[in-house]
C-alpha cells in the first residue's frame, strides 16, 4: 500500500481586498496562480454594475484601484473571473480601502 500525494494544479487564491494607499503593501489585486490561466478574463464592477477594470487574454496587469487613471472611491466592488478553461465562472466581492 502506498500513499498518494495529490497536487492540485491550477489552484489559486483570490484576495478579498486591496489598499492602494502608497505604503507598498497590498497596492494591487494580486491573484497568485492566475498565471496558469493565460486565456482568463477578469472583470471588476462597481456597485451599479459598471465595469471599472477588465483584463482579456490573461491577467497581466493587476488592478490597482484606478479607473481611467483616477482613484476609485473606497467601496465594495465585485469581480467576475472566467478562467477560459470551460470551468464555472468565479465571482465575489473585493473591498477597496485607502
Amino acid at each position: 500500500e502506498s500513499d498518494t500525494l495529490i497536487v492540485l494544479k491550477n489552484s489559486f487564491f483570490i484576495p478579498t481586498g486591496i489598499s492602494p494607499n502608497g505604503d507598498n503593501m497590498n497596492e494591487q489585486w494580486i491573484i497568485p496562480g492566475i498565471e496558469e490561466f493565460p486565456n482568463c478574463v477578469v472583470q471588476i464592477f462597481n456597485q451599479w454594475g459598471s465595469i471599472v477594470y477588465e483584463a482579456k487574454a490573461g491577467y497581466i496587469v493587476p488592478w490597482d484601484g484606478l479607473f481611467e487613471g483616477k482613484k476609485l472611491p473606497e467601496a465594495n466592488y465585485f469581480y467576475l473571473i472566467d478562467l477560459g478553461d470551460g470551468s464555472q465562472k468565479l465571482n465575489g466581492k473585493i473591498t477597496l480601502a485607502r
